[in-house]
């Protein structure tokens, strides 16, 4: 069972009451004799398959408002401090108190740069599955619909399944399916039918999309002279795994140098977009999982309030190849049962990953305004930073890195949390990371 220990940590100290509570549902729940109060429990297969036991033990001993937080932080140990919220509130860091204290600044030139300021958004592209542009998404999350959809086996077969896989037990006949993955406009971008075909479909979907968004704008890119940058992410390049590296014949011909670098490559995806464009700003790329595109839109903010561009390409790309496809569920991981996504919902059971690719063209408010862009939503401010070792494992989240960024994209702001009337929120539907979600908006 993967439980660590500290050394020298007694299983016989005394410890608080909550803590000795807390130590006992955890024995009941792993079925062993002994459990330390400084006891890790890591979030491998085995410790995930007794969180549903574990979480029952909790609720006998505490009252509702307490039942997900106190069971999650106690997965860091017996004795954590995320369950002392009064004693671990998230400050700004001394960086950012020195950006919101103006006066101290040295002059009115840098008090300009450095202050806090709003950002526009002016223009979106998107493709996500069941919806080809922002406005089509939208629209299917107001109304409820699911865009993960059952698939048959004749499509499943037709996708690459073979049989053999179709029959195995758990296998999952569900996908977030996008449509239209293998068509791209080459000759619009001036690329031949070859270089079409070697480049990877995320790649292609998001330089088309690139333009979608720049010409949605008004600012195509021979109608704007000052600088834009591209700050850009993408999926595993699964194609060139899978497709390209298959053909020996393809491989021989144009050589694995080419293959990577002229569109698999993750490294290429923002520059392939500014040589295409002709964009002479900086040329990102950005990985950082899950939240690749959020960390891309707040790295071209920053740089747009120093001003060292002036607008900006931000967003992300994912696209599984291959594609269409189900997945075989295992007791334990992040995968969903049955192939529903239920966000903080107490039958949730785990996510269904999916594919699609989404853009935003930021300005500076004060520009978007002058040039009377249509001006789609404002970014008052936004924060990134790192949980570090401060979680159970290395794929978990934690209660107090997400804590601090939310407190600290507020104080940037200026904006109270009582202020705040919609959220969107990660919801994987997983039983450790929603309800860590959910007791990090709540102490922050």
């Amino acid at each position: 069972m993967a439980v660590t220990s500290t050394p020298n940590r007694s299983h016989s100290e005394t410890g608080s009451e909550i803590e000795r509570a807390v130590a006992s549902a955890w024995k009941e729940a792993l079925g062993v004799s002994e459990v330390g109060f400084n006891d890790t429990f890591l979030t491998s297969a085995p410790i995930r398959s007794r969180l549903p036991r574990f979480t029952q033990n909790c609720k006998t001993r505490w009252d509702a408002r307490f039942r997900w937080s106190i069971s999650f932080s106690f997965l860091q140990s017996v004795r954590s401090p995320a369950i002392f919220p009064e004693h671990n509130r998230p400050t700004p860091r001394p960086a950012l108190q020195t950006v919101r204290s103006a006066g101290g600044l040295r002059d009115s030139a840098e008090r300009k740069i450095m202050r806090p300021s709003a950002i526009a958004i002016v223009s979106m592209a998107g493709r996500f599955p069941g919806a080809r542009n922002p406005g089509q998404f939208w629209k299917n999350l107001r109304d409820g619909v699911e865009s993960i959809r059952s698939l048959s086996d004749d499509e499943l077969l037709a996708a690459g399944v073979t049989r053999g896989e179709l029959g195995r037990p758990g296998y999952v006949k569900r996908a977030s399916v996008l449509d239209d993955v293998a068509l791209f406009d080459a000759a619009f971008f001036g690329l031949s039918p070859r270089d079409a075909a070697i480049m990877d479909p995320q790649h292609r979907h998001f330089l088309e999309c690139a333009w979608e968004a720049l010409e949605d704008a008004g600012h195509p890119p021979r109608h704007f002279s000052e600088s834009i940058g591209v700050f850009a992410g993408s999926g595993m390049n699964s194609y060139l795994i899978h497709n390209l590296l298959a053909n020996h014949e393809l491989l021989d011909s144009a050589g694995l140098f080419q293959l990577k670098q002229t569109g698999n490559d993750k490294d290429v995806l923002a520059t392939r977009v500014s040589y295409q464009f002709d964009l002479r700003g900086p040329s990102i790329n950005v990985q950082t999982a899950c939240s690749t595109s959020l960390v891309a839109v707040h790295l071209a903010c920053q740089g747009l309030l120093n001003h060292e561009w002036d607008m900006a390409l931000a967003g992300g790309v994912t696209i599984e190849i291959p594609h269409g496809q189900g997945y075989i569920y295992r007791d334990g991981e992040i995968l969903s049962r049955d192939g529903h996504c239920r966000s903080f919902d107490a039958l949730a059971t785990g996510t269904v990953f999916g594919s699609g690719v989404s853009l935003v063209v930021l300005r500076r408010l004060e520009d978007a305004l002058e040039d009377r862009d249509v001006i789609r939503a404002v970014i008052l401010g936004s924060a990134i930073n790192n949980d570090g070792a401060r979680k159970v494992g290395y794929l978990s989240p934690s209660v107090e890195g997400q804590a601090e960024v939310i407190a600290e994209a507020l104080e940037f702001a200026g904006v109270s949390a009582d202020n705040i009337s919609y959220i969107e929120a990660h919801g994987t539907g997983t039983v450790v990371g929603d309800p860590i979600e959910i007791r990090a908006l709540t102490q922050a």
